[in-house]
């Protein structure tokens, strides 16, 4: 027989309470139990227990408070808890017990919405194996006991728990995402609690509404007035990832999607999202490409030892020879009034601009997840004359799956173009002579840069350099224009794709029209001939349909037509005999 998950307790099991004499008076324990810290969820004393003890408080002692201020007892109790609520801002999760006790009343709502009644062994069957898969709850599920007979319909949950597929089951739904998400999910899931809580005053935990059309319009309701909530203090994008991260959060926690229905959609809310992010645009949609010019611009300074060191292989040369080889560059950086700093941060801005690189890619912080691009992930190709052909990267794709291998992004030895980003890339490798297992774009100590330096950085550089909406220049508009040098360039969509790690038409959002391409189709407009189409008279459609036209008709047009030929001619002559300076 299927092993019993032990029943789920009807309320939470509380951790113990505060006492308070009969002789206390209300006002003082009320008073007392208003401070934060005791509110706090994760605190031993729960706010289902403080409010549970005001309740018992306020019958025991016959409401005290109410007796001097004429007010009905449950008046105060409701505007107790309001005060209360708005005063505190939720920053812990609530604890197993209560977690638990909130599922089972949303579980039991979700079985009337959805009008199943299934047998009793196949419903304990579904909340044993849904609880176990959660990836909240599932931590705290027993040992159950296997079976060993074969059930047409049943699975042994306890089985799967013994040969650790529940485990890995759930590890492979954790994998969906990165833990460098979890902070976005727990403050979406801190919104949520307190909209909930606060605001509609309901459970956090919702129940599927099923075939229920009253239950499904309820929740849709209630996901949009958060929508509304999220709108007073984010932007519209920001809304859609909230709401998105606190159903992620419903899912790990319960096991099932909240506001999801078996026979019907919901399409208001879909609606009204498309309308927040209409009515409360991102600042961040007005993001520019990086202009390609001002990496020219910034090795100005050091451009003479720019060109002085010709690249050459490292690799063949000796040890003393390369330290000799770091030391001489170093030194005429500094003679420019170039710090190594300085060079390494020119360095990353040109390998992200012409490797399409995200910050990520190049110097992760740890919670990313993301090995960084290391010494060893750079290739110099060399001509059979030994000048550089060009510099090969090999790059982890950020927004991949787990275990995607490398790619090989390869950059050109251009000379005549702004960023030369392989030149620069092997000065960085000349300069910093270490071992070939360390990242590439780190500190004297093989540290990664830090992120946080490099984006500073690049807004001071992109301020001091003039530019008008500097404010909208971040670190990710190095591949933003990258992407377009490439749309200017008229390289293929397919090589975009591939050159920026894209799936789908992702590209297309990163793209930004250049004055040459506006030209450039506006010309071939003004050139385009479109005399096929006006030759066509309008007895063109009447013989498609079947209707000829008169004979009138016909000298008519043929008067017409001969006309605008005298017309075109004079107009042509004209032209020829003008003078065009």
């Amino acid at each position: 027989m299927l092993a019993r998950l032990d029943a789920l307790p009807r309320e939470p099991q509380l951790r113990s309470t505060p006492t308070a004499s009969r002789s206390q008076d209300i006002a003082d324990f009320v008073r007392s139990m208003s401070a934060p810290a005791v509110v706090s969820a994760k605190q031993s004393n729960t706010f289902r227990a403080i409010v549970e003890r005001a309740r018992d408080q306020h019958e025991a002692d016959g409401g005290a408070e109410a007796a001097q201020s004429g007010a009905a007892p449950s008046t105060l109790f409701d505007r107790w808890i309001r005060d209360c609520w708005t005063k505190v801002q939720i920053t812990e999760d609530l604890p197993e017990d209560e977690i638990l006790w909130l599922i089972s009343i949303a579980r039991s709502q979700s079985r009337r919405n959805l009008g199943g009644h299934a047998e009793s062994s196949l419903r304990q069957a579904a909340d044993t194996l849904r609880q176990a898969m959660s990836l909240r709850v599932g931590d705290t599920v027993p040992q159950l006991d296997t079976r060993d007979v074969i059930d047409p319909i049943i699975p042994s949950i306890g089985n799967l728990q013994a040969h650790g597929l529940i485990n890995e089951s759930r590890r492979f739904v954790r994998a969906r995402y990165k833990k460098s998400s979890d902070p976005a999910v727990e403050t979406a899931r801190r919104h949520w609690f307190r909209y909930t809580l606060s605001r509609a005053l309901v459970s956090p935990i919702r129940p599927l509404p099923g075939n229920s059309l009253d239950a499904l319009n309820v929740e849709e309701d209630l996901w949009i007035n958060y929508a509304a909530f999220l709108g007073r203090s984010v932007q519209g994008t920001t809304v859609c990832q909230y709401v998105s991260n606190t159903k992620r959060w419903h899912r790990s926690v319960t096991g099932w999607d909240p506001i999801s229905g078996s026979n019907f959609s919901m399409p208001m809310l879909t609606q009204a999202l498309a309308g927040v992010r209409a009515e409360l645009p991102s600042k961040q949609h007005n993001r520019f490409a990086h202009p390609s010019r001002l990496n020219a611009l910034w090795r100005r300074s050091y451009q003479g030892v720019f060109d002085e060191f010709v690249p050459k292989d490292l690799s063949a040369m000796p040890t003393d020879e390369r330290h000799a080889l770091a030391h001489e560059i170093r030194c005429k950086l500094r003679l420019t009034g170039t710090s190594v700093d300085e060079f390494k941060h020119q360095v990353l801005s040109a390998a992200m601009f012409a490797a399409l690189l995200r910050i990520s890619e190049a110097i992760p912080i740890p919670s990313d997840e993301q090995e960084p691009i290391l010494a060893s992930d750079i290739v110099f190709k060399w001509s059979r004359d030994g000048s550089l052909r060009y510099a090969q990267l090999w790059v982890r794709p950020l927004k991949k799956k787990r275990g995607t291998p490398k790619v090989a992004v390869p950059l050109a030895n251009s000379e005549k173009g702004f960023v030369k980003a392989a030149r620069m890339l092997w000065l960085l490798l000349a300069i910093t002579p270490r071992a070939t297992d360390g990242p590439l774009f780190a500190d004297d100590a093989g540290k990664v840069l830090p992120q946080k330096n490099f984006s500073s950085w690049y807004t001071e550089k992109i301020k001091s350099a003039g530019v008008v909406h500097w404010k909208h220049y971040t670190s990710h508009c190095l591949r933003i224009g990258g992407a377009t040098a490439c749309f200017a360039a008229n390289i293929r969509k397919e090589t975009v794709d591939a050159f920026g790690r894209w799936d789908g038409d992702c590209q297309r959002i990163y793209t930004r029209p250049t004055e040459e391409r506006c030209l450039a189709a506006s010309e071939a407009m003004d050139c385009a001939d479109t005399q096929t189409f006006e030759a066509r008279d309008d007895a063109f459609w009447d013989r498609l349909a079947g209707a000829e036209p008169s004979e009138d008709d016909v000298a008519a047009l043929a008067d017409i037509m001969q006309r605008d030929a005298r017309i075109d001619d004079g107009i042509a002559e004209g032209f020829a005999g003008a003078d065009h300076d």
